[in-house]
């Protein structure tokens, strides 16, 4: 029993199996997932599923308009890459910009997908994805609309051991895709 609502475990199995199936299909097809996960107890295991799994990841905030502004954003990414290390920035300048582009500093393109762990911190990354037409698969909990999700997979978001889960499922079927 989660809040007021029972969650089906058939139907969240379906949903699960789902997601993942398309997950694995846009890796085997070369595409990009970029995982976000921005809360605080999430930025490790968000970090966690990018280097596994060898995709982008947004750990630490999320910068409003970096994929409906992507142009902006790729500029960004070149900078940080070119020159963060030979600028003479104070630390706390290097240090929020390295966590800011540290999982995105590969990305060339838009994603071909993203994965969003808790959608009640990162909503905005939903409105930008829907704006782009990029494939959304999140971990809904109870009190979340997961009508413009095209890949929800009930769970309980607010627990970090139900993501931890969730995460683990998500590497392990990335890494078969890779060995395969």
């Amino acid at each position: 029993f989660l809040g007021n609502t029972l969650f089906d475990l058939n139907k969240s199995l379906i949903f699960l199996r789902r997601a993942l199936q398309f997950v694995q299909q846009v890796r085997q097809n070369e595409g990009t997932i970029l995982f976000v996960g921005t809360r605080d107890d999430l930025q490790k295991v968000v970090e966690s599923i990018g280097v596994q799994t060898k995709s982008p990841y947004v750990n630490y905030r999320w910068l409003k308009g970096l994929l409906t502004n992507w142009e902006n954003t790729s500029n960004s990414i070149k900078f940080y890459n070119l020159f963060l290390k030979k600028l003479a920035m104070r630390n706390k300048q290097k240090n929020k910009m390295a966590k800011t582009f540290f999982g995105i500093r590969n990305m060339k393109k838009l994603p071909d997908a993203i994965f969003i762990l808790d959608l009640s911190t990162d909503y905005e990354v939903l409105r930008e994805a829907n704006a782009l037409n990029i494939p959304v698969i999140a971990l809904v909990d109870s009190n979340i609309p997961s009508r413009k999700i095209d890949y929800p997979i009930p769970a309980n978001s607010d627990s970090i051991l139900s993501i931890i889960f969730f995460a683990n499922l998500i590497i392990s079927s990335l890494k078969n895709i890779v060995k395969n």
